[in-house]
């Protein structure tokens, strides 16, 4: 009678863990992250998924405030998007505009009241991100740098007014973006690649749509938006997704929380 009775009170307490167990399984991720629930996989809640000829292009984003970005440059010193997130302490990280073979940028660039670059006349790079000393954000075509913190020369601009811009690129291809967009006084920081190889993405000409469908499925309306550095140079790190550099970034927007 013993034994049945020490067997009966092993058998609840197995049943009492696999209860427990169970119920942790089955608990609703956090606002931080979603489960896949067929891999298992957690995916970061900044992330969502966009059709695109066919295919699924990914998209992932930091969203942000102007007082908390710092602009980087790195045309000489050539330092890894790594290095430079440890250096200066940032919290999330993306590459900045283009540069040239001789290692300086294409166009405008100015931060902390240090002019690295002169603006350039260029029918591409047609755009302005700007952060001024009191921390409004713009981006615009607006070459004047008074009272700014930040300006980088960038293009083409996206997002005009609220409205897509129409481009029409020539030789375009596939590659992964990177672009900074203004909603309602928030920054975005978005890289649009292809998940399954993650250098690749959307044309360049097929960007202002693509931000389009990104509004859409965040309920969120974009002010303005201009392309950033992409490609092989491109560099983006965040919450659960690091997406680092094959050739050097020119710059980087260092993002502290």
């Amino acid at each position: 009678m013993r034994k049945i009775y020490i067997f009966s009170i092993v058998v609840l307490a197995f049943l009492a863990v696999l209860f427990i167990a169970l119920t942790i399984v089955n608990q609703t991720p956090s606002t931080q992250e979603q489960t896949n629930e067929t891999s298992g996989i957690v995916t970061p809640a900044n992330t969502l998924n966009l059709n695109y000829n066919g295919k699924t292009l990914k998209a992932v984003w930091i969203e942000t405030v102007a007082d908390k970005i710092s602009l980087i440059p790195n045309f000489n010193e050539k330092e890894t998007a790594f290095d430079v997130t440890d250096k200066y302490k940032c919290d999330e990280l993306t590459n900045g505009g283009f540069y040239s073979l001789e290692n300086a940028p294409i166009g405008l660039f100015v931060t902390d009241d240090k002019r690295v670059g002169e603006y350039q006349e260029n029918l591409l790079f047609n755009g302005f991100f700007k952060i001024s000393k009191t921390n409004i954000a713009s981006i615009s075509t607006d070459s004047q740098t008074q009272n700014t913190r930040i300006a980088l020369q960038s293009g083409p601009i996206l997002f005009q007014n609220n409205y897509p811009t129409s481009l029409k690129i020539n030789s375009d291809k596939e590659s992964r973006r990177i672009v900074v967009a203004l909603s309602n006084g928030k920054i975005f920081f978005i890289a649009f690649y292809d998940p399954k190889s993650v250098y690749q993405g959307p044309n360049l000409g097929d960007l202002p749509s693509l931000l389009s469908d990104f509004a859409k499925a965040k309920n969120i309306k974009i002010d303005d938006a201009l392309n950033l550095d992409g490609g092989s140079a491109s560099s983006f790190h965040t919450t659960g997704i690091s997406l680092p550099e094959l050739s050097p970034s020119g710059s980087f927007f260092c993002i502290k929380k």
